[in-house]
Parts: structure tokens; C-alpha cells; sequence
């Protein structure tokens, strides 16, 4: 009787370990949760680093775009001053 019981045990069990989900693990969710969203992450760090750098470099006090405009405004000062005076 326990020979025709534990005979299809096995079986039974291992068929019921791959019908159910969530008990192998799955080699795409695996890469899924670890390696795509590293590197979905670095990615989006990267970016934002390469967009920190963009826009210290052009815009701000110490950028290009803020000096070019600092120079626009200081001669237009004078233009301005006149118009002004003249009006």
C-alpha cells in the first residue's frame, strides 16, 4: 500500500511544482528584476549626470549662456540709459 502511494508521489508532486507558478525560477524574470533594471538604472543616471553637466556648463553664474547674457545686458545698459534720456 505505501509502495502504491509513494510510487506516484513524486510525480504528482513535481507535476504540481510546474503547474503552479512562482516555484522555479524563471531565467527572464531573473534577468528582468536583476540585470535590465541595473542597467535601466545606470542608464537613467548617466543621463541625468550628462543633463547636471550640460546645464552647469551653458546656463548658471559661472556657464557660458549666463556670461553671454550677463555681456548683452551690460551694453545694452548704455542703449538703455540713452533711450531713457531721450525720451
Amino acid at each position: 500500500m505505501a509502495k502504491g502511494y509513494l510510487s506516484s508521489n513524486f510525480m504528482n508532486s513535481m507535476h504540481q511544482l510546474q503547474s503552479t507558478q512562482h516555484h522555479w525560477r524563471s531565467r527572464f524574470d531573473d534577468q528582468l528584476n536583476i540585470t535590465y533594471k541595473d542597467w535601466l538604472l545606470k542608464k537613467t543616471l548617466d543621463e541625468f549626470i550628462k543633463a547636471t553637466k550640460v546645464e552647469d556648463f551653458l546656463g548658471g553664474i559661472g556657464g557660458i549662456l549666463g556670461d553671454q547674457l550677463k555681456n548683452v545686458e551690460m551694453t545694452k545698459e548704455p542703449i538703455k540709459a540713452t533711450m531713457k534720456g531721450n525720451a
